[in-house]
């Protein structure tokens, strides 16, 4: 059996896989986070709303850790390091307010989640991450997802 999901207000998704087995319904927890996480929050730019959509969040995080990567937290990573909350990051990019012509620099990229959600409103986008295991799953994951435009260094986080 797959390991139930809570979502927002306790909420658990699942269903059977072809195989008889149970797997939780990541499509159905992002639409539940950003209808009870992101537009709550007074988020309302489109392109905010349309990246959380369409970025699944659960590939950007530990694979331990997926079953919570809709819950209304941040998503550990390593000590001090964290996948910021849906709110958090909506929040952030709305006031950013980025322009599908704009280069944009992502430092401490992690595994990558803000580079993809970014990668779908921006023009491109340069992540910097300090940690070489991130850096290349994070390249990976954003490859197979789909974000061509969008490139990780290896690099120091601080000047």
């Amino acid at each position: 059996t797959a390991l139930l999901c809570a979502g927002s207000y306790g909420k658990t998704y699942k269903r059977l896989c072809p195989h008889g087995f149970e797997m939780t319904d990541f499509a159905e927890l992002r639409t539940t986070m950003v209808d009870t996480q992101v537009r709550p929050s007074d988020v309302t730019k489109y392109t905010v709303i349309e990246a959380f959509l369409e970025v699944p969040r659960e590939a950007f995080v530990p694979t331990g850790q997926r079953a919570a990567a809709y819950a209304d937290t941040c998503v550990t990573l390593d000590e001090g390091r964290v996948v910021l909350d849906p709110r958090t990051l909506a929040k952030i990019l709305d006031a950013l307010d980025i322009q599908h012509d704009e280069l944009v620099l992502d430092i401490g990229a992690g595994l990558g989640y803000s580079s993809a959600v970014i990668a779908r409103m921006a023009e491109a986008v340069i992540a910097v991450e300090a940690d070489e295991a991130f850096a290349a799953e994070a390249q990976a994951t954003l490859s197979e997802h789909g974000a061509d435009n969008a490139i990780v260094h290896t690099g120091a986080l601080e000047l």
